[in-house]
């Protein structure tokens, strides 16, 4: 069940989400790392790759019996599970559309992208961060392994590098006191009634 949902991810929010931008709009919307990225971005992406690869080999693993989980989920964990997943999914597909013709995979630093702060982003900076990262605990109840859990925790990783350290300066660079508006009204990754901020 982990691989059927790590592949609907995969063509959903990501091969599908593609497509449609460069249906659109003529760009793919890809920003690769180039000659003039920083480290940071670097990393990020390292490990950001790192953790999709190792996802998708211990979901494959799973699917063919060589990898056990080590706690066996109940059928209430796994539905939770699958819910879980399927919500991270939905949320990454609307936040998706909603960002329009901004929407980018990398930071192109000579690009002049306007700054989306309606619908789901009125309540969340980056609400498709959000949706990855609540897949991402979705896949880890159906597959509850060190081996997931490490992958999930650098993919983590990888989102916050990227976004403190290469989205949040590239944001302030093109908006300024725009963007840092809307950072002290909204926060990362959760609505601020969630936390109680």
């Amino acid at each position: 069940m982990a691989l059927t949902m790590f592949i609907t991810f995969l063509l959903l929010a990501v091969g599908g989400k593609i497509a449609m931008q460069y249906k659109f709009t003529g760009d793919h919307g890809i920003r690769p790392i180039n000659p003039n990225s920083t480290k940071i971005a670097l990393l990020s992406s390292i490990l950001l790759l790192t953790s999709f690869l190792s996802v998708f080999i211990l979901t494959l693993l799973d699917a063919i019996g060589i990898l056990e989980p080590q706690i066996t989920p109940g059928r209430i964990m796994e539905i939770s599970a699958i819910t879980l997943s399927l919500t991270g999914i939905v949320l990454t597909i609307i936040s998706q559309y909603q960002m329009g013709t901004a929407w980018r995979i990398g930071v192109d630093e000579s690009e002049q992208t306007e700054l989306v702060t309606n619908g789901i982003y009125s309540l969340i900076q980056n609400p498709i961060y959000s949706g990855v990262m609540l897949f991402g605990v979705g896949l880890l109840f159906l597959l509850p392994n060190i081996y997931m859990l490490l992958s999930i925790l650098i993919g983590y990783l990888s989102i916050e590098l990227h976004v403190r350290y290469v989205e949040e300066p590239y944001l302030l660079r093109l908006h300024g006191p725009e963007f840092e508006n809307y950072m002290n009204k909204t926060d990362r990754y959760l609505p601020r009634f969630i936390h109680g901020a």
